[in-house]
């Protein structure tokens, strides 16, 4: 199940950049199972669930998957993140369902992001900036990585000192 996570939210990204969505997942469901046979989130619809599982995993995501699973937590880059999302994504998918919203239909290339059919962003209303206002009350930015931002409880963060976001390096691994 892991590994259908790593290959549809970031299945096309840096290996470093698929290691921390791992991670990601791995903190989200602490004290639940993550394994191939127990399947705590299903194909995305909007934001429910909040990781998409809707592709199918190649053995490299199914060895990642195996090592972070088997990982000690101290091994973790994004320092305990709960959540993540990715800024340009996120702008484009709002642009398209303002457009949606208004009757457009078909195909269009919104900020460099090539969509098949706006119609399907409908719901998506909020943009980068929405979802981090959004989130902000309770959660804080914990680290990025390439073109993902990574979240979790700012109560968490405070009693760490409330450290700057890590910047984990995404090139070259």
């Amino acid at each position: 199940a892991l590994a259908r996570v790593i290959a549809s939210e970031a299945g096309s990204g840096t290996p470093a950049e698929q290691r921390t969505i791992a991670w990601t997942i791995r903190n989200r469901f602490r004290g639940k199972s993550i394994y191939a046979t127990q399947h705590p989130w299903r194909a995305q619809k909007g934001s429910n669930p909040p990781f998409s599982s809707a592709r199918d995993a190649s053995d490299a995501h199914r060895r990642l998957a195996a090592e972070v699973l088997a990982a000690d937590q101290s091994e973790d880059p994004t320092g305990g993140a709960t959540s993540f999302f990715e800024p340009r994504m996120q702008d484009a998918f709002a642009a398209a369902g303002a457009l949606a919203r208004a009757g457009e239909t078909g195909s269009r290339t919104i900020n460099g992001v090539k969509m098949s059919d706006i119609t399907r962003f409908k719901n998506y209303k909020k943009d980068a900036a929405g979802i981090r206002a959004n989130w902000s009350p309770g959660s804080a930015q914990y680290a990025t990585a390439g073109r993902f931002e990574f979240w979790g409880s700012a109560s968490a963060l405070a009693r760490r000192g409330n450290p700057a976001p890590r910047e984990i390096a995404v090139g070259g691994d």
